[in-house]
């Protein structure tokens, strides 16, 4: 599972030197988080450049493939010959990649379209500190008050824990007052608005799936999506049993069923309607571990993966809580977050 997928293109063997300290710059970054870079050269008659993949075609048709499969697409080119390539392929933020131009001199790095979650900025800000590139920011809105939390939850995959406080937020920020913001995870970027770091108060923001602590009088969460639970069935179930042991193992550990994004299945194959059914009625993703899968992706027969805590390959995950009964097993695993504004 990759958390960002960067592809960029250069034109020459002096644009491929500045290109290669890019990638590398980039590839330190994403140890973390597991990036995915891919860099490639549009100069056919270039010998000295075999380090990149070549461009298939014109650079243009280059691009539509990249916005198919790309978070960010980075270019060593003017802005012009960039705002031509992407022209006819902006839809929406929610869909469109992050675009990035870099200048042939690497002085510059300018984002051009931010991305469905600031991916932008996010590399923007590692050209800026690694290489010394001069971020500049011509996306961002002139007017920091126009932040809206429940807008930056629908593009980021976040659930809005109490509409009544998002529009409280949404009317505080916009009026300029300071609202306030907590969370354990890693944040890429300074947060917008007025929102400002701390842990009390009356009004504020906690990004977490567990609801544990209220920071604030009027606590709204963003919750993420970040749970993993694994089902394994041993006999028949029906949906309500499903339901009420995967409910009332995320209750045991405070977290919502809201920050549910995918149930994995194992075991009984009768079982495995009512635990679809459970992912369709929770917004989550459903995927069915076979004894064929596990052998080939993990090693191991079936059963020994639930008491493994089961992991998706490359992903960064932490083990939370296991829980069985006479008729089924589960585990809950939380995915890593990075909040980016």
């Amino acid at each position: 599972m990759t958390d960002l997928r960067i592809s960029g293109v250069c034109y020459n063997k002096y644009e491929a030197e500045l290109a290669e300290k890019i990638e590398n710059a980039i590839n330190e970054w994403g140890k973390e988080f597991l990036v995915e870079n891919t860099w490639f050269i549009a100069d056919d008659d270039n010998p000295d450049a075999e380090k990149f993949k070549r461009v298939q075609g014109t650079v243009r048709e280059w691009t539509a493939e990249r916005f198919k499969d790309s978070d960010v697409i980075i270019y060593i080119a003017p802005v012009v010959r960039v705002v031509r390539y992407i022209g006819k392929l902006i839809e929406d933020q929610s869909k469109d990649p992050a675009v990035i131009a870099v200048d042939a001199t690497g002085k510059y790095c300018i984002p051009i379209l931010s991305g469905r979650r600031g991916e932008a900025y996010d590399v923007a800000r590692v050209l800026d500190s690694t290489l010394g590139m001069t971020f500049v920011n011509v996306t961002a809105p002139n007017d920091s008050t126009q932040f809206d939390i429940a807008k930056y939850a629908e593009v980021h995959d976040f659930v809005l824990s109490n509409p009544d406080y998002a529009t409280e937020v949404s009317t505080a920020i916009h009026a300029g007052d300071e609202v306030g913001f907590y969370t354990d995870y890693t944040v890429v970027g300074n947060l917008p608005g007025t929102l400002v770091w701390k842990n009390e108060g009356k009004l504020g923001v906690y990004v977490s799936p567990s609801y544990d602590n209220a920071f604030f009088s009027h606590t709204l969460w963003l919750i993420p999506r970040c749970i993993t639970v694994t089902v394994r069935c041993f006999n028949e179930v029906s949906y309500k049993q499903i339901e009420k042991f995967i409910l009332d193992t995320m209750k045991n550990c405070s977290i919502y069923p809201e920050a549910i994004a995918e149930i994995v299945f194992m075991g009984n194959s009768e079982a495995r309607y009512a635990a679809r059914r459970f992912a369709l009625e929770y917004g989550a993703l459903f995927r069915v571990i076979t004894e064929e899968f596990s052998e080939k992706y993990f090693g191991k027969k079936e059963k020994e993966i639930i008491s493994d805590k089961y992991s998706v390959p490359g992903a960064v995950q932490t083990f939370i809580k296991e829980a069985k009964d006479e008729n089924m097993e589960c585990s809950v695993i939380m995915k890593n977050v990075y909040i980016r504004f």
